[in-house]
């Protein structure tokens, strides 16, 4: 979803035109599985206002467009789960949205995939807890100790979640490669 032109095709999994927005597009695969991919972010104004945002303490970036979309899809698909996968902005944009706008009808738990995700030590921990603690959601965390986006996000989290729920990219000096998602797959 980092990319102007998204491909229709990735694997398994066809990209539905209908429910694309700036930020996310939703894929599904031949299961019937659904999935939200959201973008971090591209290094335009929007996105780089955002993060300054977040690094002074906001908890509550959101983005009307991708939640008019997640609206259409539930809309759409009354009952169906909806996964979600996202990277550093797009983590807040992503959970943010899907704490707003609220299925149509009860659906099991979402696995939710929080890849780097965006925090500051100005937010309060609250800002981690309403991920971790939302009832609707599975949540896991691909973290690097060296990637200073989402230091505060790992350091919110307890123990136990950490053994249970946390995949530790390989550490880096480079704040890029920590914060970079060539770090978790091979063609990126």
């Amino acid at each position: 979803v980092y990319k102007q032109d998204r491909p229709e095709e990735i694997g398994s999994w066809s990209r539905i035109d209908d429910y694309d927005s700036r930020y996310g597009s939703i894929f599904k695969n031949a299961r019937g599985h659904y999935t939200l991919a959201v973008r971090g972010t591209k290094g335009n104004f929007r996105d780089i206002w955002k993060d300054i945002k977040i690094g002074f303490g906001s908890k509550d970036q959101r983005d009307s467009d991708l939640e008019k979309s997640l609206e259409k899809f539930y809309q759409d698909h009354p009952g169906v789960k909806l996964d979600c996968t996202s990277h550093s902005l797009g983590t807040m944009l992503a959970t943010n949205a899907m704490r707003h706008v609220k299925p149509l009808e009860p659906t099991e738990k979402s696995d939710v995939f929080l890849w780097n995700p965006a925090s500051s030590p100005f937010q309060s921990k609250d800002a981690v807890r309403h991920v971790e603690e939302n009832k609707n959601w599975n949540v896991e965390y691909f973290l690097n100790k060296g990637d200073i986006v989402s230091n505060f996000f790992s350091q919110q989290l307890s123990q136990e979640e950490i053994d249970k729920k946390v995949f530790y990219g390989k550490y880096s000096k480079s704040p890029l490669t920590s914060h970079g998602l060539a770090q978790w797959v091979e063609s990126y």
